[in-house]
């Protein structure tokens, strides 16, 4: 049966550091926790690919913040193979993708037919979609593409809503859910119209700004003062993607948990506000850098019924790779698995002196979760 070693085999093989091809190189650990209170010891394989926007090559160009460009489309490809291959030795490692999959409110003209629209879509990626598809490859909808759980996939495939991977029978006790992430999301009680006029015009017009929306949202987030200098970083920007990583060991195993982030719980006289999930209150708001987790803990706990007991939750959505550990509200242990992006570009950590592109996955095997950044590409 495949083992994390063989995975991570695999993707240095097709991105091997120093790579002179012109496309991203290397494999870099952003987030790693070994956890055994999750108590998951389902030996199988789960590769979680998040957000890749994919839109028709017109759009990718009016959105080249916003949607996967040709540097990403051809690392997807590179790393479909790499499945591809693994999957052909161990039918039972099992590649989800979490949402956002291909970006309607960006294709064509705005308020298009949803259909037309991922149609032109999947016509104008189709080698890609198709490799993607030979992998046994799972789609689950996210806010970008919702309408595609009325779509009828070429493939013979449907895509998913949320889905729940229930542990092995009679082994371990902690189950897992996978969802895109924006059903914690209060700006998606907003109409769709309203958010593809701003994802639209805001991303088509603008660079991408350093406060992203989430934390704009977030009750406890205040901006700093524009004249407040920034942080001394390193002068070489490939030395560090993260705090602890250096060139010398970018895929650091020997800890258990490395760039995991500790939820602290924030009392919050208006929880309810942003509770989206109805039938009780939020126990708690969340800074910017925990976001969602106390709403995706509480969701948890509330569907732990009948036998099921939910103590991880894999989500993209935020494009923020990130593993957040702490408690549901009934004090089970519970993990947040943010498996960030495969588009746009951004810091993995305020010691970066330059963005790089976003080519991130997440790999889960038992209690052992892994999130890798997929070359090193500064943005130009």
């Amino acid at each position: 049966m495949t083992t994390h070693a063989d995975v991570l085999a695999g993707l240095e093989a097709e991105f091997p550091r120093g790579a002179n091809g012109g496309g991203p190189s290397g494999v870099f650990l952003a987030a790693r926790l070994r956890e055994p209170a999750l108590e998951m010891d389902d030996p199988r394989v789960h590769i979680f690919i998040p957000d890749t926007h994919l839109v028709p090559q017109a759009d990718a160009r009016r959105f080249p913040w916003a949607t996967a460009g040709e540097l990403q489309v051809d690392a997807l490809a590179r790393l479909a193979a790499t499945l591809i291959h693994l999957r052909a030795g161990d039918s039972t490692l099992r590649v989800w993708q979490l949402g956002d999959f291909i970006d309607l409110w960006r294709t064509g003209d705005i308020g298009g037919d949803p259909q037309e629209d991922a149609d032109d879509t999947v016509a104008d990626r189709r080698e890609l979609i198709d490799a993607f598809m030979t992998t046994g490859m799972d789609i689950l909808a996210g806010n970008h593409d919702q309408e595609l759980l009325q779509y009828a996939w070429p493939h013979g495939r449907r895509t998913l809503s949320t889905v729940a991977l229930n542990r092995t029978a009679g082994v371990g006790r902690g189950d897992t859910i996978l969802a895109h992430g924006h059903q914690f999301d209060p700006i998606e009680t907003l109409s769709r119209d309203i958010k593809e006029h701003f994802a639209r015009g805001f991303t088509e017009l603008l660079p991408p700004i350093a406060t992203g929306m989430l934390e704009a949202t977030n009750p406890h987030w205040k901006p700093q003062p524009r004249n407040q200098p920034p942080p001394p970083k390193p002068g070489d920007p490939l030395k560090f993607l993260h705090f602890g990583l250096t060139e010398a060991d970018p895929v650091p195993l020997a800890s258990d948990a490395v760039n995991v982030i500790q939820h602290t719980v924030v009392h919050d006289p208006g929880r309810a506000f942003a509770n989206s999930l109805g039938g009780g209150t939020k126990p708690s708001a969340d800074g910017p850098g925990q976001t969602f987790f106390s709403d995706a803990g509480f969701w948890a706990q509330k569907v732990s019924t009948d036998g099921r007991d939910v103590r991880l939750m894999v989500i993209g959505h935020t494009h923020r790779a990130r593993i957040v550990r702490g408690k549901r509200p009934d004090g089970t242990p519970f993990v947040l698995m943010d498996c960030g992006a495969c588009t746009g570009s951004g810091f993995l950590s305020d010691e970066m002196d330059d963005p790089i592109h976003h080519l991130q996955i997440g790999v889960k095997v038992a209690d052992d979760l892994r999130i890798y950044q997929l070359g090193y590409e500064l943005r130009t």
